[in-house]
């Protein structure tokens, strides 16, 4: 229940929302102004690139807990990282151009503390997640049944052949 109620908050809310935010403020800048200087276009471009990609990671750590609910363990824990991972690279670059070009919130904090303190939450899913599957993947009815999947594998190699001539 814990991980369903962190995914929700974390990647549904806080990463969609503020891809969301990032795509629409983006593309404002880029209508409203079209005789913006080329560095700003690139920039808004980029700030859309990088409003996708979050949305990408979203997506994969949404479908990671759904995989985890279904029961599986491998995947979910690989899908998760990954959209972790994308998460906090995105975090980082949007931070190093909030901090190049200054920007600061109404009380003059830096914007860049702000995006990585809001999206560095998306870990508890993350950690939440990666235990429930440890701990489903190494259970005794999850090794049992690993180890007579392997046990039928040798039985059937060891089975005598048919017999090719009468």
């Amino acid at each position: 229940m814990a991980l369903i109620i962190s995914t929700v908050i974390s990647p549904i809310f806080l990463n969609c929302l503020g891809a969301y935010g990032m795509i629409s403020n983006a593309n404002q800048n880029i209508y409203n102004n079209p005789d913006m200087l080329e560095y700003q276009h690139t920039l808004m471009n980029n700030m859309c690139f990088y409003g996708y990609t979050m949305l990408f990671s979203s997506l994969l750590m949404i479908v990671s807990t759904v995989l985890c609910l279904c029961r599986f363990n491998i995947v979910p824990m690989i899908m998760q990282s990954t959209g972790f991972t994308i998460c906090m690279v995105v975090m980082v670059k949007i931070s190093e151009i909030a901090d190049k070009y200054g920007l600061t919130d109404s009380e003059l904090q830096p914007l860049s503390e702000k995006y990585f303190n809001r999206h560095f939450v998306s870990i508890v899913p993350l950690i939440l997640l990666v235990l429930i599957c440890l701990v489903r993947f190494f259970s005794y009815d999850e090794r049992s049944k690993r180890r007579q999947k392997h046990l039928d594998k040798m039985a059937k190699e060891d089975a005598p052949c048919e017999k090719i001539v009468d």
